[in-house]
């Protein structure tokens, strides 16, 4: 049985305007709710000001422009002494705006694509989920958890 991505797409998830402080969007992830796999939600899809989805932002994101700037442009981080507390960090990432730190790659599946296809753009792009855009509009999105569940996991199947 083939199966697509209409087939495997969760349509709950979470949105965040690209306007709304970091903040907002740790709270977000922070209260998001557990997909039927028990994996927990950490990404908003991040939309504008017509709820046209614009990007992603997540745990992994955040997180990642947490650390000091100078650590990323390749500064092996052994070798510094950071001298701000973490407090400082957390509290400038999260008065940062979303846009300011999104993913904006813009790499989508359609609801008739392929789970290999889907799965492969996944892989290629080393994306966690993509969103399902339907005729310009976002209908789902599919978690590479629930792929693996999906075909590995007997008790969801």
């Amino acid at each position: 049985m083939q199966l697509f991505a209409k087939d495997l797409m969760s349509q709950q998830y979470d949105i965040i305007h690209q306007d709304a402080l970091v903040k907002q969007a740790v709270e977000q992830i922070l209260m998001g709710d557990t997909r039927p796999t028990g994996h927990k939600n950490v990404s908003l899809m991040v939309v504008d000001d017509d709820n046209t989805l614009v990007g992603t932002i997540s745990m992994y994101y955040i997180l990642y422009y947490l650390r000091p700037s100078y650590m990323l442009f390749g500064i092996d981080s052994s070798e510094v002494s950071v001298r701000a507390e973490v407090e400082e960090f957390v509290k400038l990432v999260q008065n940062k705006k979303v846009r300011d730190i999104m993913n904006t790659d813009g790499i989508t599946a359609n609801p008739n694509d392929s789970m290999m296809t889907v799965l492969d753009r996944m892989m290629r792009n080393r994306l966690r989920r993509i969103p399902v855009v339907d005729k310009g509009t976002m209908v789902g999105i599919v978690y590479m958890t629930d792929i693996f569940h999906f075909l590995f996991d007997k008790k969801m199947a």
